[in-house]
């Protein structure tokens, strides 16, 4: 997910094309991952406490914009 000190976007949202079937939701979770993105600083800081506040950002505008949650026995490699 951190790549070079910078958030790797494209690996997300490949993710985001395994959680969910509906292309209206990939694109809702690739929004997220937009805002997340601009929100969560990188520079200087240590990838484990970006993870985690990337992680809680992408959570919370994820369940502001309704986007539902997938859990691992919800995935399509199920």
């Amino acid at each position: 997910m951190i790549d070079d000190h910078k958030i790797n976007t494209e690996q997300v949202k490949l993710g985001n094309k395994e959680k969910w079937d509906d292309p209206a939701l990939v694109e809702l979770a690739n929004q997220v991952a937009d805002t997340c993105d601009q929100e969560v600083s990188t520079e200087g800081r240590c990838k484990c406490l970006v993870a985690v506040e990337y992680m809680m950002c992408l959570a919370t505008h994820g369940d502001e914009v309704g986007l539902p949650h997938v859990d691992s026995e919800d995935s399509q490699d199920s």
